[in-house]
């Protein structure tokens, strides 16, 4: 699971494209190794994907408040 690693780290350092890109590989790649019925594929599902998805559509670029 490195390229989900690197989707958060990518995240966290602003770089919400690559992030994505990597968030949806990773999640790719448990699908073809472990099937949809994992319980690793809800994880990134519910918590990784989810959030990365939440911020790129409801941040405005500001800094606070």
């Amino acid at each position: 699971m490195l390229q989900a690693h690197l989707a958060l780290y990518s995240f966290a350092n602003g770089q919400i494209s690559a992030s994505l890109k990597l968030m949806y590989r990773a999640l790719y790649l448990a699908l073809l190794c472990s099937g949809d019925s994992h319980p690793d594929i809800a994880l990134y599902y519910v918590s990784m994907l989810r959030s990365l998805v939440y911020v790129v559509t409801h941040v405005d670029g500001s800094c606070g408040g």
